[in-house]
């Protein structure tokens, strides 16, 4: 993070691409109306809240009814109705529960948290990349304000992508860093994927991917391909682990919600994502 120390140059550019953008494009925080459009943004709403009903009485799965939170699972060649909202959720959990705010100005705070975690996780990963400080910026905000998210606005599982360019800046550290605390970072990337959206879950890991093998394929020498294989296997059983939970609850789902393979031939398969 000594990057931030370097030059005063950042925190200009960034105050005035965020402050005016943040102004013009993110919702009023307020008590009375939820950001977007459309009946959408109440339904997350609603889903959120439900969720974060499970943590009321403790974190621990002994406390808690974090099991019995419903995870919507898809057809056989889809990830529609995949969208756990656990993230989500826990976020409007904690803004009730320590500022005592309501369910809609904590929905609103989260989605203003994720447009600036977009920015921050963005800029880490590109900075990594470029090594430039000012295109760092201006390309982070590109992504963090860009026609996906403001589009996708309604949606607050799409607009939490900031796990994204944090899985792909964690995978670029293990590269050229032995230290745990990338291994683990990259790690909590996918469990936080896993926790708030499976179709990022599953592109995120295909790009995580594709760029260890563009790396291994890359690296001239075979004590280097060596350890970059055993830092990326390492962080993916890391991974693996963390994210077992949740998978399996989401599988057991489909005991639960059976009628949503009747429902296949109205919603996306593979096609429609690969057109």
């Amino acid at each position: 993070m000594k990057i931030f120390k370097e030059s005063n140059i950042f925190w200009i550019i960034l105050v005035f691409l965020l402050i005016p953008t943040y102004w013009l494009l993110s919702p009023l925080i307020n008590s009375d109306t939820i950001t977007g459009w459309g009946v959408d943004p109440y339904f997350c709403t609603f889903v959120m809240d439900k969720v974060s009903g499970q943590f009321a009485l403790g974190l621990s799965p002994f406390q808690s009814k974090f099991w019995d939170i419903g995870l919507f699972y898809p057809a056989i060649r889809t990830l529609a109705y995949s969208d756990p909202f656990i993230l989500q959720g826990f976020l409007v959990f904690l803004l009730k529960t320590i500022f005592s705010v309501n369910l809609f100005t904590s929905a609103n705070i989260v989605f203003a948290l994720f447009f600036l975690l977009n920015f921050f996780c963005a800029f880490l990963l590109f900075y990594e990349i470029s090594k430039n400080k000012n295109a760092s910026i201006i390309s982070s905000w590109l992504w963090a304000f860009s026609l996906h998210h403001l589009s996708q606005s309604s949606h607050f599982q799409n607009t939490s992508s900031f796990t994204i360019p944090l899985a792909l800046y964690f995978t670029f550290k293990i590269f050229s860093n032995s230290k745990f605390i990338y291994k683990l970072g990259l790690a909590l990337s996918f469990f936080l994927l896993a926790c708030s959206n499976l179709y990022y879950f599953v592109f995120t890991e295909i790009a995580v991917g594709f760029t260890i093998l563009f790396q291994l394929i890359f690296t001239k020498t075979f004590q280097m391909r060596k350890t970059i294989l055993l830092r990326s296997t390492f962080s993916i059983m890391l991974a693996v682990l963390f994210i077992l939970p949740i998978l399996y609850r989401y599988f057991e789902s489909a005991k639960i919600y059976p009628e949503i393979e009747n429902s296949r031939g109205s919603i996306a398969d593979q096609m429609d994502f690969s057109a």
